[in-house]
Protein backbone atom coordinates (compact mmCIF):
# COMPACT_ATOMS: atom_id res chain seq x y z
CA UNK A 1 0.00 0.00 0.00
CA UNK A 2 2.99 2.32 0.28
CA UNK A 3 2.92 2.61 -3.71
CA UNK A 4 6.61 3.98 -4.03
CA UNK A 5 10.36 2.66 -3.06
CA UNK A 6 12.07 -0.47 -3.68
CA UNK A 7 14.04 -2.08 -1.08
CA UNK A 8 15.54 0.29 1.76
CA UNK A 9 13.81 3.41 -0.15
CA UNK A 10 10.72 1.77 1.44
CA UNK A 11 11.13 3.08 4.84
CA UNK A 12 11.59 7.03 3.40
CA UNK A 13 8.54 6.54 1.88
CA UNK A 14 6.38 4.51 4.33
CA UNK A 15 7.66 7.46 6.72
CA UNK A 16 6.07 9.56 4.52
CA UNK A 17 3.23 8.33 3.70
CA UNK A 18 2.59 7.99 7.47
CA UNK A 19 2.85 11.64 7.58
CA UNK A 20 0.09 12.51 5.22
CA UNK A 21 -2.12 10.16 6.68
CA UNK A 22 -1.69 11.58 10.03
CA UNK A 23 -2.39 15.25 7.83
CA UNK A 24 0.95 15.94 8.08
CA UNK A 25 2.97 17.41 5.57
CA UNK A 26 6.33 17.58 7.10
CA UNK A 27 5.89 19.04 10.46
CA UNK A 28 3.63 17.92 12.89
CA UNK A 29 1.48 19.39 15.96
CA UNK A 30 4.69 19.16 18.49
CA UNK A 31 6.96 20.56 15.91
CA UNK A 32 4.87 23.71 14.89
CA UNK A 33 4.47 24.50 19.01
CA UNK A 34 8.62 24.00 19.24
CA UNK A 35 9.03 26.57 16.06
CA UNK A 36 6.45 28.78 17.83
CA UNK A 37 8.58 28.56 21.03
CA UNK A 38 11.92 28.95 19.52
CA UNK A 39 10.31 32.84 18.00
CA UNK A 40 8.91 33.79 20.87
CA UNK A 41 12.54 33.00 22.77
CA UNK A 42 13.51 35.28 19.48
CA UNK A 43 11.30 38.24 20.20
CA UNK A 44 11.40 38.59 23.97
CA UNK A 45 15.44 37.82 23.47
CA UNK A 46 15.74 40.30 20.34
CA UNK A 47 18.44 42.71 21.56
CA UNK A 48 20.68 40.16 23.00
CA UNK A 49 21.10 38.96 18.59
CA UNK A 50 20.95 36.05 16.70
CA UNK A 51 23.45 33.58 18.85
CA UNK A 52 21.15 33.05 22.63
CA UNK A 53 18.26 32.15 19.81
CA UNK A 54 20.26 29.18 17.90
CA UNK A 55 21.34 27.86 21.15
CA UNK A 56 17.83 27.53 22.51
CA UNK A 57 16.73 26.18 19.48
CA UNK A 58 19.76 23.51 19.51
CA UNK A 59 18.32 23.04 22.93
CA UNK A 60 14.98 22.00 21.80
CA UNK A 61 16.00 20.15 18.66
CA UNK A 62 17.97 17.66 21.50
CA UNK A 63 14.28 17.01 22.47
CA UNK A 64 12.77 16.88 18.97
CA UNK A 65 15.16 13.95 17.88
CA UNK A 66 13.54 11.84 20.55
CA UNK A 67 10.69 11.79 18.62
CA UNK A 68 11.88 10.86 15.06
CA UNK A 69 9.51 7.75 13.54
CA UNK A 70 13.39 6.84 12.68
CA UNK A 71 13.56 5.54 16.36
CA UNK A 72 10.55 3.52 16.11
CA UNK A 73 11.59 1.86 12.93
CA UNK A 74 14.48 0.39 14.97
CA UNK A 75 12.40 -1.45 16.94
CA UNK A 76 10.69 -3.23 14.64
CA UNK A 77 11.85 -7.08 13.78
CA UNK A 78 10.63 -6.59 9.84
CA UNK A 79 13.57 -3.88 9.60
CA UNK A 80 15.60 -6.88 9.30
CA UNK A 81 13.99 -8.88 6.48
CA UNK A 82 14.06 -6.27 3.72
CA UNK A 83 16.33 -7.82 1.51
CA UNK A 84 19.31 -4.52 1.39
CA UNK A 85 22.58 -3.92 2.39
CA UNK A 86 22.26 -2.98 6.12
CA UNK A 87 24.01 0.61 5.58
CA UNK A 88 21.85 1.53 3.22
CA UNK A 89 18.59 0.27 5.44
CA UNK A 90 19.93 3.06 8.28
CA UNK A 91 20.27 5.62 5.66
CA UNK A 92 16.58 5.46 4.46
CA UNK A 93 15.15 4.49 7.69
CA UNK A 94 16.68 8.14 9.01
CA UNK A 95 16.12 10.12 5.46
CA UNK A 96 13.04 11.52 7.38
CA UNK A 97 14.26 12.82 10.23
CA UNK A 98 17.11 14.77 8.02
CA UNK A 99 14.71 16.07 5.58
CA UNK A 100 12.47 17.31 8.41
CA UNK A 101 15.58 18.28 10.41
CA UNK A 102 16.46 20.45 7.37
CA UNK A 103 12.61 21.78 6.83
CA UNK A 104 12.46 22.86 10.48
CA UNK A 105 16.68 24.81 10.49
CA UNK A 106 15.24 27.06 7.80
CA UNK A 107 11.63 27.44 9.46
CA UNK A 108 12.89 28.10 12.83
CA UNK A 109 16.29 30.33 11.88
CA UNK A 110 15.25 32.42 9.21
CA UNK A 111 12.22 33.65 10.85
CA UNK A 112 14.58 34.26 14.22
CA UNK A 113 16.87 36.37 11.70
CA UNK A 114 14.31 38.52 10.97
CA UNK A 115 13.18 38.98 13.98
CA UNK A 116 16.31 40.12 15.42
CA UNK A 117 17.52 41.75 12.55
CA UNK A 118 20.74 39.56 12.31
CA UNK A 119 23.08 39.64 8.97
CA UNK A 120 22.00 37.06 5.72
CA UNK A 121 25.56 35.42 6.65
CA UNK A 122 24.61 35.14 10.36
CA UNK A 123 21.31 33.49 8.80
CA UNK A 124 22.95 31.13 6.95
CA UNK A 125 25.45 30.10 9.12
CA UNK A 126 23.01 29.02 11.97
CA UNK A 127 20.74 27.06 9.33
CA UNK A 128 23.59 25.23 8.38
CA UNK A 129 25.41 24.46 11.98
CA UNK A 130 21.24 23.43 13.23
CA UNK A 131 21.45 20.66 10.60
CA UNK A 132 24.77 19.53 11.07
CA UNK A 133 23.96 19.42 14.84
CA UNK A 134 20.52 17.34 13.36
CA UNK A 135 22.89 14.86 12.07
CA UNK A 136 24.85 14.50 15.29
CA UNK A 137 21.93 13.94 17.16
CA UNK A 138 20.74 11.40 15.41
CA UNK A 139 24.14 9.58 14.69
CA UNK A 140 25.12 9.75 18.77
CA UNK A 141 21.48 8.08 18.99
CA UNK A 142 22.39 5.44 16.43
CA UNK A 143 25.77 4.72 18.22
CA UNK A 144 24.10 4.62 21.42
CA UNK A 145 21.88 1.83 20.34
CA UNK A 146 24.92 -0.22 18.80
CA UNK A 147 27.04 -0.52 21.87
CA UNK A 148 24.18 0.03 24.37
CA UNK A 149 21.49 -1.08 23.13
CA UNK A 150 21.27 -4.39 25.14
CA UNK A 151 20.77 -1.78 28.03
CA UNK A 152 17.34 -2.29 30.26
CA UNK A 153 16.43 1.47 30.99
CA UNK A 154 15.20 4.50 28.89
CA UNK A 155 17.12 6.62 31.83
CA UNK A 156 20.20 5.07 31.57
CA UNK A 157 20.12 4.79 27.96
CA UNK A 158 19.31 8.69 28.16
CA UNK A 159 22.13 9.34 30.28
CA UNK A 160 24.50 7.71 27.65
CA UNK A 161 23.50 9.29 24.91
CA UNK A 162 24.24 12.64 26.88
CA UNK A 163 27.62 11.32 27.54
CA UNK A 164 28.18 9.99 23.51
CA UNK A 165 26.93 13.09 22.29
CA UNK A 166 29.31 15.51 24.25
CA UNK A 167 32.16 13.47 23.88
CA UNK A 168 31.80 13.68 20.12
CA UNK A 169 30.76 17.67 20.22
CA UNK A 170 33.49 18.49 22.83
CA UNK A 171 36.45 18.77 20.53
CA UNK A 172 34.60 20.47 17.93
CA UNK A 173 33.10 22.98 20.73
CA UNK A 174 36.85 23.65 21.83
CA UNK A 175 38.19 24.55 18.32
CA UNK A 176 35.47 26.63 16.96
CA UNK A 177 35.16 28.88 20.50
CA UNK A 178 39.19 29.13 19.93
CA UNK A 179 38.39 29.90 16.44
CA UNK A 180 35.30 32.77 16.81
CA UNK A 181 37.81 34.02 19.42
CA UNK A 182 41.10 34.53 17.28
CA UNK A 183 39.26 35.79 14.65
CA UNK A 184 36.40 37.55 16.23
CA UNK A 185 33.74 36.07 14.41
CA UNK A 186 31.16 34.01 15.73
CA UNK A 187 29.79 32.91 12.10
CA UNK A 188 33.78 30.85 11.47
CA UNK A 189 33.31 29.57 14.91
CA UNK A 190 29.90 27.79 13.74
CA UNK A 191 31.15 27.10 9.95
CA UNK A 192 34.39 25.30 11.94
CA UNK A 193 31.34 23.38 13.99
CA UNK A 194 29.70 22.48 11.60
CA UNK A 195 32.52 20.61 9.56
CA UNK A 196 33.73 18.67 12.86
CA UNK A 197 30.12 17.78 13.81
CA UNK A 198 29.35 16.66 9.85
CA UNK A 199 32.92 14.71 9.90
CA UNK A 200 31.96 13.16 12.96
CA UNK A 201 28.30 12.00 12.05
CA UNK A 202 29.32 10.41 8.89
CA UNK A 203 32.48 8.64 10.66
CA UNK A 204 29.64 7.20 13.50
CA UNK A 205 27.03 6.51 10.72
CA UNK A 206 30.28 4.25 8.70
CA UNK A 207 31.28 2.65 11.94
CA UNK A 208 27.11 1.44 12.75
CA UNK A 209 26.94 0.62 9.30
CA UNK A 210 26.53 -3.04 10.22
CA UNK A 211 23.97 -2.70 12.85
CA UNK A 212 21.22 -3.69 11.30
CA UNK A 213 22.84 -6.93 10.41
CA UNK A 214 22.35 -7.59 14.57
CA UNK A 215 19.02 -8.26 15.56
CA UNK A 216 19.85 -9.25 19.13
Amino acid sequence: GIGRGTGASVFFYKHLLENRRSKVFILDAVSLIFLLVNWLFAFFLRKEGILPAFFFSVYIMLFESFMGRWAKELLHPYVYLIPAGPFKKLIMICAEHILKSVVLSILTMIPIGLIVQADPLDIAVCVVARIALSLLFIAASVLTDYLFGGIPGKTIQLFIYIIVLAVTAAPGAVISIIAATLLSSHAVGLLIFSVWTTIVSAGITLICRNMLNRPD
